[in-house]
């Protein structure tokens, strides 16, 4: 080296013992300095190549995300790490020192690749955890909206805007199978997108399982409030409320009921009523039509993975059934309503389709136009001498048919409208008419000018009278004054 030379060249006429000695040390604390040297510069160009690998591996996923393409996280990483190894391979060879027994950096090198599998491997959990998110979302996206249009046939069907457009709607005994089925296929999807996903990540086995056993408690919970959500006092009693009246309103065509004072309203509204509330006890545990169990969620979940670790259970709600140390059975996780809710919900129920019974019942009671039958009886016993009269007579009878075959034509040819504007129109006339000439009689006669001239003067005062028909004192003073 340099500095090794300079000295042999300037301490070469020293005693040689001296000289050799000051040469090692001179040596010996070179070789600690570079070594030192070597080491730090070895540090950091493994601490910036490893921040550098996590930032290009962020930013090309963020990169891919925004492009809303497909992008593959294993193969991001691959070639990530491939420039990081080369990028700390250049700085290492960059700072050898030649003949030096340490300068060696195939150790640095081992450590270097451990720790970008390590930060590799976080940023694959961390992406499988977004991955999760994202698949969670759909998941909550898809419930609910199937869920909903499941417990919207609850409460509009035939006469509602929740009909199916072909076909009638299922059962409303089955409505738990239903959204049990549609709960499982939604699942079983967002998992096929999550493993296909996973694929790309490279993860193992034992990450995909803890993801599939986090989504599907996670679906679950979604599921769950929503069935809440639904299942609300206010939302509740407004799906029962439409549920009663399309059945009390509509007929089994869907055609609407006008109701009539013949009709049996009570027996309808009666049979009604007791179809709708036994939608209550229906609604109030989440069981099977078919067996009266829950469904089988605990098996369904299952047991956590091996590779699960506290913080993947640390964000999960508690699952009752599944859950040990919950203490909720699995009965008490299915049910939806309790006693006291279900009461007050069959209370508050009755009242409103009471009112919807006194509507329909005042509205068939207000639509009597008829008249009685009676009346014509009674009518026909006291004209009855009139009405002989004109079937005897000739001339009545005759005109009698005149006028019915007038009636008929009229109204065959649909002119009883225009009869009756012109007959109201001709009428109006005539009164104007009238009223002209009469004011032209009054102004060219002089009674009828001194009668107007009269209506223009002021009121004469009423007097006071006595017994002999003369004004009183009073009223004479008056005068006088």
């Amino acid at each position: 080296m340099k500095t090794v030379k300079n000295f042999e060249t300037e301490a070469s006429r020293y005693h040689k013992g001296v000289y050799a000695r000051k040469k090692a040390e001179l040596e010996s604390r070179i070789d600690g300095r570079l070594k030192v040297l070597f080491r730090g510069q070895l540090s950091a160009a493994h601490k910036s190549g490893v921040r550098d690998f996590s930032e290009a591996v962020s930013a090309a996923v963020k990169a891919g995300q925004k492009k809303g393409a497909s992008y593959d996280f294993a193969e991001i990483v691959v070639q990530e790490k491939k420039t990081a190894l080369a990028n700390f391979e250049k700085e290492a060879r960059g700072v050898l020192v030649e003949g030096a027994p340490w300068s060696n950096y195939k150790q640095e090198m081992s450590l270097y690749q451990k720790e970008l599998s390590e930060v590799s491997g976080r940023l694959r959990r961390d992406e499988m955890r977004r991955l999760a998110t994202r698949v969670e979302r759909w998941v909550r996206s898809r419930l609910g909206e199937s869920v909903g249009l499941e417990f919207n046939t609850l409460g509009s069907g035939r006469g509602g805007s929740g009909a199916p457009e072909t076909g009638g709607r299922g059962s409303e005994k089955e409505i738990w199978d239903r959204i049990w089925g549609v709960f499982i296929k939604t699942v079983q999807e967002a998992e096929r997108r999550f493993t296909d996903r996973a694929k790309s990540f490279d993860a193992n086995s034992g990450e995909v399982d803890v993801g599939l056993w986090r989504l599907r408690r996670k679906s679950w919970g979604v599921l769950r409030a929503k069935i809440e959500e639904e299942m609300m006092e206010g939302n509740l009693l407004l799906k029962l409320r439409e549920n009663f009246e399309d059945k009390f309103r509509y007929d089994e065509a869907g055609v609407p009921r006008i109701w009539r004072p013949t009709d049996d309203i009570e027996g309808v509204y009666t049979k009604a009523r007791e179809s709708t509330l036994t939608l209550i006890p229906l609604l109030s545990k989440f069981q099977s039509s078919h067996t009266s169990t829950p469904p089988p969620l605990d098996d369904w979940i299952g047991n956590a993975p091996p590779e699960a670790t506290p913080a993947d259970e640390e964000d999960l709600t508690p699952i009752g059934g599944v859950d040990e140390d919950e203490g909720k059975s699995l009965e008490e996780e299915m049910t939806v309503l309790s006693d006291a809710k279900k009461q007050d919900v069959t209370t508050r129920f009755k009242k409103t389709a009471d009112g919807v019974y006194v509507e329909a019942k005042r509205s068939a009671i207000g639509g009597i136009t008829q008249v009685p039958l009676y009346f014509y009886g009674l009518l026909i016993a006291l004209g009855w001498n009139e009405i002989v009269a004109v079937l005897r007579n000739p001339v009545y009878f005759i005109f009698l048919i005149i006028l019915g075959v007038g009636a008929y034509v009229t109204y065959t040819l649909n002119l009883w409208g225009p009869m009756l504007q012109m007959a109201n129109a001709a009428s109006a006339q005539a009164i104007e008419e009238g009223k002209k000439r009469l004011r032209e009689f009054l102004e060219e006669s002089n009674a009828g000018r001194q009668a107007m001239a009269m209506s223009g003067q002021d009121d004469i005062p009423m007097r006071k009278l006595n017994g002999n028909s003369k004004a009183t004192a009073g009223d004479e003073d008056e005068d006088e004054i």
